[in-house]
């Protein structure tokens, strides 16, 4: 129910469909996201009489299925794969204009890749999923570092991206792999019951959240609420040419707010359990280093030359991005590009100076060294707006380019630094960072 509030909120961000159906299996109970959503109109004073149950049976999908469900201005998909195939390629042959939306495995870049059998698929590609928008638990150009690079793990040796079944199974089974391994708990020996296991393991993953010891996986932190559920808001992307998915231009806040009376009229808010959750822009951003050089651990700097970039419906001014740590002097810009279309903007700006490096005793003895960039708009906090991975500008042939193979093949890094890039990553991540020179830590 929870998730269809959710999406019942996103919606009246999209134009407020006055009419809506929820698409599910027949003989199932009544539709959870049909419930949540009737719950997000009617907490905020809006009619639910649009909004419509629509009960299937994947054996008899014929004519007046259909004749039903081009009445309504809205789908929303909760319903398998095959049927919703079958569903989406009648609706789009007949010209159907309302919104569709995927939820879970009608959400992904395995749902479009079953349309390719179709003729108008193959003459267009793209031709049944465009603009179909997916509702979904993950999305690897919303996650942190290490999501990030078990996304881009997993691309390179499958040459698709991870879908949300298999990013949450790798986190469960990491998770349940540290239970089994810190409280040295043997299957083979060990007679406890179901209920007490699940006691224990409950107890253990409190135990982890009240210490801040959280392990993190493709979804980010595995950190949990005080019912031991996880904090991590629908991830909502959109079908482009192809079966490319990618992050919508609106997407929910991961750092909630307690909500107030005076925000149940503020259309970006969602009040949900007692939380304010913010519908902010999603900005794409992206990094081509130009050059590295004069890397010194005596001063702890380094100068970095290169162009960032950002998509979306926010307009950034170069002044208002910050780096952090920051520099003692303010790199200099230069905007290369600035265009803008159908109210998408996209700017590319250069960026040259001498940046802090961050070293450890770890990484002196290893012989290695972090160069790290984390930058920001000053303007915008998390919940006003939200950056993401344009993971499309790393990938050649479908493949990730990481930046430190790019660095190799264009000499971008100083040969004579003694350094070579063995490993680098691009992510984004909503939470404040803590770093030399962030005036917003509170260690330093």
């Amino acid at each position: 129910v929870k998730a269809g509030e959710f999406i019942g909120h996103m919606l009246g961000n999209l134009g407020n469909p006055k009419t809506l159906t929820v698409l599910s299996l027949k003989g199932l109970p009544k539709d959870p996201y049909f419930l949540g959503i009737q719950k997000s109109l009617s907490d905020r004073g809006l009619p639910t009489q649009g909004v419509e149950p629509t009960e299937i049976d994947p054996a008899a999908i014929g004519d007046p299925l259909f004749a039903r469900l081009k009445g309504f201005d809205a789908l929303v998909l909760d319903i398998p794969r095959d049927s919703a195939v079958e569903i989406v390629r009648r609706l789009r042959d007949d010209d159907y204009k309302g919104q569709i939306l995927g939820l879970g495995e009608t959400a992904d870049s395995i749902f479009a890749n079953l349309f390719k059998k179709f003729p108008k698929e193959r003459i267009q590609r793209g031709f049944y999923t465009r603009g179909l928008i997916g509702v979904t638990s993950f999305s690897p150009e919303i996650t942190d570092e290490t999501g990030r690079r078990l996304s881009e793990a997993y691309i390179k040796a499958h040459r698709e991206e991870p879908d949300w079944a298999y990013a949450y199974g790798y986190d469960a089974a990491l998770l349940i792999g540290q239970f089994l391994t810190e409280t040295h708990f043997d299957p083979k020996t060990n007679t406890a019951q179901p209920e007490e296991l699940r006691d224990a393991f409950q107890k253990w993953l409190s135990n982890r959240d009240n210490q801040g010891t959280w392990s993190r996986g493709f979804t980010g932190a595995l950190k949990f609420r005080a019912n031991h559920e996880r904090e991590i808001t629908p991830r909502f992307v959109q079908f482009e040419q192809g079966a490319k998915t990618v992050p919508f231009y609106l997407q929910y806040s991961d750092e909630p707010l307690f909500a107030s009376a005076g925000q149940r009229s503020d259309a970006s808010v969602a009040l949900i359990e007692g939380m304010a959750y913010r519908i902010v822009p999603a900005l794409f951003t992206g990094i081509h280093v130009r050059s590295i050089k004069d890397i010194s651990i005596a001063k702890g700097t380094f100068f970095g030359d290169f162009d960032l970039w950002f998509k979306g419906r926010v307009r950034v001014d170069p002044g208002d991005i910050q780096f952090f740590p920051a520099p003692e002097v303010q790199p200099e810009k230069e905007i290369l590009e600035a265009t803008e279309k159908d109210g998408t903007f996209y700017s590319r700006i250069r960026f040259r100076g001498t940046f802090p490096l961050l070293i450890t005793a770890r990484d002196l003895g290893l012989g290695t060294l972090h160069l790290a960039l984390t930058w920001r708009d000053k303007t915008y906090d998390s919940n006003a707006l939200r950056l993401v991975v344009d993971s499309d500008s790393s990938l050649v042939g479908g493949v990730p380019h990481p930046i430190h193979e790019q660095l190799g093949q264009e000499g971008a890094l100083e040969p004579s630094s003694g350094y070579r890039g063995i490993s680098s990553v691009l992510a984004s991540q909503e939470q404040n960072v803590r770093a030399l020179g962030d005036l917003r830590a509170t260690d330093g």
